[in-house]
């Protein structure tokens, strides 16, 4: 990971990170205990913020310092190894704004780095805590780290509270057959080479589209629960919609519209049974939330549209937004969706003209875009 890391840093002429011995200590205790405890939190054992953290564990802060930190967790999906899981949760950050500022932070000299396997939340995760500093203070080198890196400047500690970076299925080991066809369903061009070919999906995902950083965007299950017709013929088999998409559903314009985490996040007592778990939301609705007659209200970035440190934890990453919600903001009583996006283009006539009347995309406008250039979706007068 710190080879990763340096690379990275040195597109953008910042000198090299070192490891840091006490850095080390701090970043794996704190993966250890967010598995143990089953939380995902910059907010550790005893309270503790992650300088206080970095303190406890023997690190000098001294004369002029500064620090900050990253986490970030993934499923484990490769059977041998953990080589996936460090580019995983790498690229994790990296696609992360916050994250990836820290990263490449020119004041920063170190970094400790805590990777740790376990089980969280009922499935194998793995959890990465990266502590950076910045100190005039003595140092312990991990001397097996890389070469020295030299000394920054600045006066200001960094935030306690920097964002967390939300699971991404990308880029990830195929392990079977469903995963190569909803692979294959996620490229158009893939579905006109290879059709509904499991073997061929995973021999290119192998080859090239590993390599390239080909998303894997389709989801069989949440295929199904798109469409009524697709759940009374096949329920929860997940193969079956993706070999139907491939055959036949790009064909027919279908589109993917269900979305676990966001009908998860829509109910209350989905959000206790179920946790951050999308496969378990899309089954739940196949076999009884469509029946029930629930609906799918929670809108992953309108929340995120709705809380400025999202927008700068998240940009426009939905799923993001609905993880976040459901093991946070519900619980700290964060309203869901109080930002406008009717108004937000009323208010704007480039936008109209643009987006006419597409809230998603007007959305997803002011995530990236309106919010930093001063736009609002208040009334204007």
């Amino acid at each position: 990971m710190l080879d990763l890391i340096n690379a990275e840093r040195a597109k953008v002429g910042a000198p090299p990170l070192v490891l840091e011995l006490n850095l080390n200590e701090a970043s794996e205790d704190h993966s250890k205990w967010m598995i143990v405890k089953d939380i995902f939190s910059h907010t550790g054992v005893n309270n503790t913020n992650p300088g206080a953290r970095m303190d406890n564990a023997g690190f000098n802060f001294s004369g002029s310092y500064s620090w900050a930190e990253n986490i970030a967790g993934r499923s484990v999906r490769a059977p041998n190894g953990f080589d996936d899981e460090v580019i995983g949760l790498h690229n994790q950050l990296m696609n992360s704004d916050g994250h990836r500022a820290n990263l490449l932070n020119p004041d920063f000299d170190y970094i400790g780095i805590g990777i740790e396997i376990g089980e969280y939340q009922g499935r194998t995760w793995a959890f990465v805590t990266q502590n950076f500093a910045r100190t005039g203070g003595s140092v312990d080198l991990d001397t097996g780290g890389g070469a020295p890196a030299s000394g920054g400047s600045g006066e200001t500690p960094s935030p306690s509270n920097l964002p967390f970076a939300a699971p991404h299925d990308h880029p990830r080991n195929l392990a079977d057959g469903i995963e190569a066809l909803e692979y294959i369903a996620s490229h158009s061009d893939l579905i006109a080479v290879f059709g509904t070919n499991a073997d061929e999906g995973l021999r290119h995902y192998a080859d090239h589209g590993y390599f390239e950083q080909r998303k894997i965007t389709f989801d069989g299950l949440e295929y199904i629960a798109s469409h009524n017709d697709l759940i009374q013929a096949f329920g929860a088999n997940s193969e079956a919609g993706a070999r139907h998409f491939i055959s036949w559903g790009h064909i027919e314009g279908r589109k993917q519209t269900f979305d676990g985490l966001e009908y998860i996040a829509s109910h209350n007592d989905l959000i206790q049974a179920f946790g951050a778990d999308a496969e378990a939301g899309a089954n739940h609705f196949i076999f009884h939330g469509r029946n029930e007659g629930r609906e799918q209200t929670f809108d992953g970035l309108e929340y995120i549209a709705s809380h400025v440190d999202l927008i700068n934890a998240f940009g426009a990453d939905s799923d993001a937004g609905s993880t976040h919600f459901i093991a946070y903001g519900v619980h700290e009583g964060r309203s869901k969706d109080t930002f406008d996006a009717e108004t937000y283009l009323a208010n704007y006539a480039d936008l109209q003209a643009a987006f006419g009347n597409d809230h998603q995309a007007a959305t997803e406008h002011f995530i990236n875009h309106g919010y930093f250039e001063g736009r609002s979706d208040d009334f204007l007068f």
